[in-house]
């Protein structure tokens, strides 16, 4: 038989601290932290990324293209030519679109010239640079997906494009 000492033993409890041994409080400081920990990553999710055309950055981002396979990955992709003196017809030859203009939504390498390569690695960056750097700073996008090819990549690729089309032909 139970006496009434015994019963305010067996008082009901609330279910978290039944199953999980914690008092009001801490339930509620355990869930506002997983709330703060859910905004943080929300946060952290809607950062944007700043581009800071830097020698750093640039190589971060560069795409190297294998001048030993006919295959490249340079088809059906716009291609900012900035100052660059590549004829635009043998890029057109490749399946790529050359443009002489940058835009946010559309472009997807930017060719770098040795120069401007050259000046970064002193830490000066070209008008082109420059104007990329400003205008995707400005924009909405939150990551900056562009590649970097070096003009002489570029270059060496369509020698060598050229030259195996003409064994092709010739055989």
């Amino acid at each position: 038989m139970l006496i009434s000492s015994d019963i305010d033993k067996y008082k009901l409890v609330d279910a978290h601290q039944l199953s999980f041994g914690f008092s009001d409080n801490e339930v509620e400081s355990s869930e506002n932290s997983q709330e703060s920990e859910k905004v943080d990553a929300e946060k952290k999710k809607d950062r944007k990324e700043y581009a800071d055309m830097s020698i750093d950055f640039l190589t971060a981002k560069e795409k190297r293209i294998d001048t030993t396979k006919l295959t490249h990955p340079l088809g059906e992709r716009v291609i900012y030519m900035c100052d660059s003196d590549i004829n635009y017809q043998d890029l057109g030859n490749l399946g790529s679109i050359p443009s002489n203009k940058f835009e946010l939504y559309e472009t997807y390498y930017i060719c770098v010239t040795e120069h401007a390569y050259d000046e970064l690695l002193f830490g000066i960056k070209n008008k082109y640079l420059l104007d990329i750097e400003n205008e995707y700073n400005k924009s909405k996008r939150k990551k900056f997906t562009y590649k970097f090819i070096l003009e002489s990549d570029l270059k060496a690729f369509i020698a060598f494009r050229k030259e195996e089309e003409r064994k092709l032909l010739n055989d």
